[in-house]
């Protein structure tokens, strides 16, 4: 396996398909649209609108590159399309990349579940992809713990700084969850920029925006969510409400997102979830109802069997390799707790033995009886 990039069998991928199934659901019904686009993008797309920090992440092909959200994509297909009326409500699934050491629950290949509305100025939509991401989570066994701030009110604290200073600002106090306040301000002090714009931040609460922007004030009581003054997010498209969304209890963020412009689009806002960290947090129980037969020189038979199982809705699979019944019931222990043994004797009396690959017990019933109460046996 290369490091940082997951792979997922058997019950590990039904686990991951359980979770995009989920969200996937609940954003077709707000009425969302999908949208698959290529992983590759215009390399100087990507770099124009990735930010300073993203930019050493791409990972580059000559004039292309991998993209590294659903964002940029989306906003490019949309000036593609201007017959689409607005706003495109939309949402994509699908791996992004970025160049970056791999850490715990950090991945340089990892699936994003993003949901966007594009041309859309209101404080509805800010509230309704905020109740979607709600949604998923409790539906996934979770509860969501959001954060919100503002970049209006952001980029007036740092007024006076100029764009390169104001950057680097946001980018290093946008880690303090990460590395903590004292490595922020050894940040800050190194790029000799001064403490009081980390003071204000720090000193500030809800009722402080309103001193430096009654635009952000206005949107960040109306969303109603916990507010942290030092949230700020990286990527530089963001122009208003931004969010960070975690697992109540759990200090790690499993997706966030805002409001943006990008290119001719002006009015945009979107979240993004993060799948492969979800997928380390839920606890999952496999769903499928699966067995194993194995037989003894009566192939037919227990294909006639297999193939009536799985009109009833079991998975089923069936030995089709020339080994002995002990192999059968070696490969079966590694996959299944029951198997289904049929040889002549089943054959002739129209039954099957049962077998319990945990606990080594079997017994034998009628075919009649496991074709009418299949579900008894295997649960």
């Amino acid at each position: 396996m290369i490091g940082g990039v997951r792979e997922y069998f058997d019950k590990d991928y039904r686990k991951l398909k359980y979770i995009l199934d989920t969200i996937e659901k609940i954003y077709a019904s707000y009425g969302y649209r999908p949208l698959e686009t290529s992983v590759f993008e215009d390399l100087n797309v990507l770099l124009k609108k990735g930010g300073e920090e993203i930019r050493e992440q791409i990972f580059r092909f000559d004039r292309i590159g991998l993209r590294f959200d659903h964002t940029v994509p989306l906003i490019r297909f949309a000036e593609e399309h201007k017959e689409l009326p607005r706003p495109i409500k939309r949402y994509s699934i699908g791996k992004v990349y970025r160049n970056e050491d791999p850490q715990r629950m950090r991945y340089i290949e990892f699936i994003q579940a993003d949901i966007d509305v594009v041309g859309s100025s209101s404080i509805y939509s800010t509230l309704e992809i905020l109740e979607i991401a709600e949604l998923v989570l409790s539906s996934l066994g979770l509860s969501a713990q959001i954060e919100v701030n503002d970049r209006r009110f952001l980029d007036s604290v740092v007024a006076d700084l100029d764009d390169d200073q104001k950057s680097f600002l946001f980018r290093t106090v946008d880690k303090i969850g990460r590395f903590g306040e004292r490595w922020v301000r050894e940040q800050i002090e190194r790029k000799g920029i001064g403490m009081k714009y980390l003071d204000i931040l720090l000193r500030s609460d809800v009722e402080t925006v309103k001193d430096y922007s009654k635009e952000a004030y206005n949107t960040l009581i109306r969303i109603g969510r916990k507010f942290n003054p030092t949230l700020v997010r990286g990527l530089d498209y963001y122009t208003g409400e931004i969010f960070e969304i975690s697992i109540a209890g759990i200090n790690v963020s499993v997706g966030g997102g805002g409001r943006y412009s990008m290119f001719s689009e002006k009015h945009n806002v979107g979240i993004s979830l993060g799948v492969s960290r979800l997928y380390d947090l839920i606890d999952y129980k496999d769903q499928i109802n699966s067995v194993f037969i194995a037989w003894i020189d009566e192939f037919e038979y227990a294909d006639s069997i297999a193939k009536e199982l799985r009109k009833r809705g079991l998975a089923v699979e069936i030995n089709t390799e020339d080994r002995s019944l002990r192999k059968q019931l070696e490969y079966a222990s590694k996959y299944y707790g029951k198997c289904i043994i049929v040889g002549r004797k089943e054959k002739e009396e129209q039954s099957v033995v049962i077998r319990d690959l945990k606990k080594g017990e079997q017994n034998t019933i009628s075919l009649k009886e496991l074709l009418e109460n299949y579900s008894k046996y295997f649960d």
